[in-house]
């Protein structure tokens, strides 16, 4: 009789120890996802600051902030793809862009159509856009 106990206790033991440990994992997954965003990327630079943030499944958001003097800016997003060519399977570096107007010190947001595990590299380019003067008669 004892040994049917022992086993008993033993396999509960066992069960415990698989309960406490799956109890454990649970718990890190818990505690890391609230506070730690893996879908996130961020970049400053002296003049821009750049948070990428794939909210979305497919579509990366860019929040910019402008520190310096740019009122507009193009983004290149590079990204990493293999393409048939003459019956060969070509790897290709390709890149999709987007744009927004910049003001100093507010946030602008925008999106790129790609997650954001397959941007290799980003590409900024800051403009001053020149200021818009009109000539002749305007319609009415």
């Amino acid at each position: 009789m004892k040994r049917n106990f022992g086993r008993v206790r033993a396999m509960g033991r066992r069960d415990f120890v698989k309960l406490a440990g799956a109890a454990v994992a649970g718990a890190a997954v818990l505690k890391s996802a609230p506070g730690q965003q893996l879908n996130e990327r961020n970049y400053d630079s002296a003049t821009i600051s750049i948070r990428l943030v794939e909210d979305q499944p497919g579509v990366t958001s860019l929040i910019l902030t402008e520190h310096g003097d740019a009122t507009y800016v193009l983004v290149e997003a590079f990204y990493w793809t293999t393409q048939k060519i003459n019956g060969r399977d070509v790897r290709l570096l390709l890149y999709k862009e987007t744009t927004t107007p910049l003001s100093k010190g507010a946030n602008m947001m925008t999106d790129l159509p790609m997650t954001l595990a397959s941007i290799v590299f980003l590409r900024v380019k800051e403009m001053s856009l020149l200021k818009q003067t009109e000539f002749g008669e305007r319609p009415a």
